[in-house]
């Protein structure tokens, strides 16, 4: 979310939150199969799957959904313009837009 996000982008609960939680992510960052993803799984997964990545985020998380998108049968993904890591914080209207559409599509 860039600099000075914590401080001037995140609300005090959301801060809690992260600190709250910040012994669990440690863990996972720890954890040796943290950047494991069950091919198999995601290879038989039956449902409409929308993947979002924005213009802001870590060159990394693009990577990521490349991938997902190659395991995931009829995945899709969305560019949103503007959209950092954290969509629904940073362009939350963009977001809604996005995850409307990506639900209207499943729906017809």
């Amino acid at each position: 979310m860039g600099p000075g996000a914590w401080d001037n982008a995140l609300p005090a609960e959301t801060r809690a939150i992260m600190v709250q939680n910040a012994p669990t992510f440690l863990d996972e960052l720890q954890d040796p199969n943290a950047n494991a993803a069950d091919a198999d799984a995601l290879a038989t997964l039956d449902m409409p799957v929308r993947l979002t990545e924005g213009t802001e985020s870590p060159p990394i998380l693009a990577r990521v959904i490349d991938r997902l998108v190659d395991l995931i049968p009829g995945a899709t993904r969305e560019l949103i313009d503007g959209a950092g890591h954290v969509p629904q914080l940073t362009t939350p209207e963009r977001y809604v837009a996005a995850t409307t559409r990506a639900a209207q599509r499943a729906s017809a």
